[in-house]
């Protein structure tokens, strides 16, 4: 039996960390190069962590084939289908490209003085270089109307057809 690892739901630190445990499972359990699949369907959330855990991912794929079906990723949920090698999506599915402004990334994260923390401004961009990076690995042409979109309103959502056309996906299921 292949492993399947649901995705599901708002991302949290904790589901995270629960995800990462259970991928850890599955690779005690199958052989080195095992498939690993995933069924996301997730509105994202922490970015924080999910820088982490998408370091943990990608080295995860240096040693097993990863597949992903997804019905809905956005934003964290987004980033880590770019990084599973062969992806598929639901013909009603969609997959949101998100990058959190500063507001976004510094709730409850001000200093003492109500400053964004340096910290937390580092974080902001890594997120957004680690975004541009699997973009780009994914074949997101680097320029175009979806570009600006992104840019300009710090998300851009691809349809399954959109998806399919700039080969973000091999195919519609």
């Amino acid at each position: 039996m292949k492993p399947i690892i649901l995705i599901s739901g708002e991302l949290t630190p904790k589901r995270l960390e629960e995800i990462q445990r259970e991928m850890e499972r599955y690779k005690e359990l199958c052989f080195p190069g095992e498939e690993m699949h995933f069924v996301i369907d997730s509105p994202g959330g922490n970015s924080f962590k999910t820088l982490e855990f998408l370091e943990h991912l990608l080295n995860t794929a240096k040693s097993n084939t990863l597949y992903a079906k997804i019905y809905r990723a956005g934003s964290s949920a987004a980033l880590i289908a770019l990084c599973v090698q062969n992806r598929e999506i639901a013909k009603d599915g969609h997959l949101t490209i998100h990058l959190p402004s500063i507001s976004e990334l510094s709730i409850s994260r001000l200093d003492s003085e109500g400053r964004v923390p340096k910290e937390t401004l580092a974080t902001g961009e890594q997120i957004r270089r680690k975004t541009f990076e699997l973009m780009k690995q994914a074949g997101i042409p680097e320029e175009g109307a979806h570009i600006d979109h992104l840019l300009g309103n710090e998300s851009v959502t691809f349809d399954a057809e959109a998806c399919l056309r700039f080969g973000i996906v091999k195919r519609i299921i």
